[in-house]
């Protein structure tokens, strides 16, 4: 996995969820793992990398995802942007559970 803020995030819910089943005697889940990142190139300009992976045969393998088109049009760019400052927000709240300063 990439090495970002937000996989290390995804991967120590996983860890905390087997402790719990471990603790009360269950089985540990499947384990799933994200990935995602934005950045912000321009006030309107964005651009998104987001994976999904999962575990076969005990090796971690990449399930789904992908990175913005390099030909995106003008509208999905400025999307992008949105949807990035929503998960800055969103991954900030889950962190420190505060939204970041403006």
């Amino acid at each position: 996995m990439p090495k970002s803020g937000f996989a290390a995030n995804t991967q120590a819910k996983v860890a905390a969820a087997a402790i719990v089943n471990a603790l009360s005697g269950q089985a540990p889940a499947e384990p799933s793992f994200t990935n995602t990142c934005y950045s912000l190139i321009a006030p309107d300009y964005g651009i998104s990398v987001g994976h999904l992976y999962a575990v076969n045969n005990n090796q971690l393998v990449e399930a789904s995802g992908g990175v913005s088109p390099r030909d995106a049009d003008a509208d999905f760019r400025r999307r992008e942007a949105q949807y990035g400052a929503a998960w800055y927000e969103a991954i900030s709240l889950d962190i420190w559970g505060t939204k970041p300063h403006a």
